[in-house]
């Protein structure tokens, strides 16, 4: 994307192999949200505008503690058992490439002089590999570019006679996927509640495993969300591990800021947290 490595930070444990991977034909807030729900990662820019990537689940030492002699002003620690499940099923996909097939055939028409076709959508998809693609069409007509993604293709044409419907066919390998699942289960739960989990990006069971693991240990938790009031501390950032200490509204725990906000006037200041537990 035209950024250097100083302008971005992707977290040394996201580690998750994929044989094949590509993006679903979406938008691209569809596509970042498809990628960190497939790493188990969230993505943001800090206060000097760096781009973050870090694992949702994270350990480690605290970097400060926070305590209601003066940091804390007032907390929450809302017990939801509606936001809990007992059991978390991960369906992960094993990519293969299938026999050669015609992705695309159309009629097109070329008018005189230089033009693009595109996008040119391919009638199956992703696809892999490109085997041919085939313009039949007069001498006049000459290909000057072509280019071909997962799901679509562009022609760059020039035509030296008059308009002319041409004849364009595609043929290529697209992949094709078999699917398979692991499940974690809370043999301690007095209830039964399943969350599923399905994302293209995830492609073994190592991976499947460790990530319903993940999943369950914070998920069969009512108590993992946490909001503080605070008289404000500059020096935390999201993402970092803090440790709460705050008798008087009894909440102990080890928690990460994923939201901050600051709001002042003249005669008002208000510094707000919102954390997650940390395991």
């Amino acid at each position: 994307m035209g950024l250097l490595p100083t302008e971005y930070y992707v977290d040394p444990a996201l580690t998750q192999a994929i044989d094949r991977g590509w993006y679903p034909s979406k938008t691209v807030g569809q596509v970042l949200n498809y990628l960190c729900e497939a790493g188990n990662c969230h993505v943001y820019a800090d206060r000097y505008g760096k781009i973050q990537v870090r694992k949702n689940v994270v350990s480690g030492s605290a970097v400060a503690t926070l305590d209601d002699t003066y940091q804390i002003l007032t907390g929450d620690n809302p017990i939801s058992y509606l936001d809990t499940f007992s059991s978390v099923r991960v369906k992960y996909k094993k990519p293969f490439v299938k026999a050669a097939a015609s992705m695309l055939k159309v009629d097109l028409t070329v008018p005189t002089g230089n033009s693009v076709l595109s996008p040119l959508t391919f009638s199956g998809g992703p696809l892999a590999v490109m085997d041919q693609a085939n313009l039949t069409c007069s001498n006049d007509i000459t290909v000057q570019d072509i280019s071909f993604g997962t799901w679509a293709m562009s022609l760059s044409l020039n035509n030296a006679g008059t308009e002319e419907i041409v004849t364009l066919e595609v043929l290529g390998k697209s992949l094709d996927m078999a699917g398979f699942e692991v499940q974690a289960v809370d043999a301690t739960a007095s209830y039964s509640r399943e969350i599923t989990i399905e994302n293209n990006l995830i492609q073994s069971e190592a991976v499947a495993t460790a990530y319903a693991a993940e999943i369950l240990d914070f998920a069969k938790r009512p108590d993992n969300n946490f909001t503080f009031a605070l008289n404000g501390d500059p020096s935390i950032e999201l993402g970092d591990i803090l440790q709460i200490d705050a008798e008087s509204i009894n909440i102990s725990a080890k928690v990460m800021p994923y939201r901050i906000s600051v709001s002042f006037s003249s005669d008002d200041f208000t510094y707000t947290m919102d954390a997650r537990r940390v395991a």
